[in-house]
């Protein structure tokens, strides 16, 4: 677990932009996930490698539809912030604290939900 504490820090050193989004929203996502909710976490993924891998590729298949979407820098710090938290801190505060991370992406006065993996509706 310490290492993915450590690799959070490393994270948010690099600074986020569009192309990098993807990667690091996957794995502090996993991270969060191993940390805040470790049951549901290792009965869901082999391993810590495993959930970053199937987070990417979600993320990565929807990029596509981004295209004319305007990234928004201090959202995205601001949920890899609250995504980096202790789980303590966000308890029951948790849709309050990750708010930021449905307005990372701006589609033209709409903010694109950074978790919804799914397929936009029509």
């Amino acid at each position: 677990m310490q290492r993915w504490i450590l690799g959070l820090v490393a994270l948010g050193g690099c600074g986020v932009n569009e192309e990098n989004w993807s990667e690091k929203l996957a794995k502090a996502e996993c991270s969060f996930a191993e940390r805040c909710d470790a049951a549901t976490f290792w009965y869901t993924y082999e391993d810590a490698s495993a959930c970053v891998d199937e987070k990417f590729a979600a993320y990565s298949a929807g990029e596509a539809e981004l295209v004319g979407c305007t990234f928004v820098k201090d959202a995205a710090k601001d949920c890899l912030d609250a995504l980096g938290a202790s789980c303590k801190v966000i308890g029951r505060e948790y849709e309050a604290r990750v708010a930021a991370c449905y307005a990372v992406w701006d589609c033209g006065g709409a903010s694109r939900d950074s978790f919804d993996t799914g397929p936009r509706a029509p």
